[in-house]
């Protein structure tokens, strides 16, 4: 049996071993470095108000800007399960921003680019919401429900982990995000 030389097999073939591999990493706890990741933004304009640019990467909030960012705060969702709650996310990112914590929404929703946007869009959010379409940050930081919340501080650590929707995220955040507002 003869198998074809590396460079000649489709990079998409890749693609289930490299989301078998993510699946495989464990759950990310707290007091870990958060797991580093560059992710499209759906909303361009709220990206580039941030890092310039319509990626965003996480190692550029956590090193590259350290004396204006004292923490990040990112909000995992697919429109059924956390979209709701992105309103509320928005105020809070509103409320904290001048005070150097920066809110990114990721998106694990799937399917048509077109439709997420326009509803990101007529969100009118002020923070950059990400798309994780084939879910492999998701399964790096070991989401096993959604929403979730996962507070960094400035040196790239997982200061808090939690599942606050509804009424209970606005204060649970503000409660978590006291450390790094001192």
């Amino acid at each position: 049996m003869s198998y074809p030389a590396l460079d000649e097999v489709p990079v998409f073939a890749f693609l289930p071993l490299l989301i078998g591999l993510a699946s495989s990493i464990p759950n990310l706890q707290v007091g870990e470095p958060a797991r580093l990741f560059s992710l499209p933004a759906i909303n361009e304009t709220a990206a580039r108000d941030l890092v310039n640019s319509n990626h965003v990467n996480l190692a550029d909030l956590t090193e590259g800007s350290k004396k204006t960012t004292k923490g990040i705060v990112l909000f995992f969702f697919s429109k059924e399960k956390g979209g709701q709650d992105l309103k509320e996310i928005n105020k809070l990112s509103k409320k904290h921003q001048r005070n150097g914590i920066r809110f990114l929404g990721i998106s694990v929703d799937q399917g048509d680019l077109g439709v997420l946007s326009d509803w990101i869009e007529s969100s009118k959010l002020g923070f950059p919401v990400l798309r994780d379409n084939h879910q492999v940050v998701a399964k790096r930081y070991g989401i096993q429900q959604l929403p979730m919340t996962y507070v960094i501080d400035d040196a790239g650590d997982v200061l808090a982990i939690g599942a606050p929707s509804g009424t209970q995220i606005a204060p649970e955040i503000e409660a978590e995000l006291v450390p790094l507002l001192r």
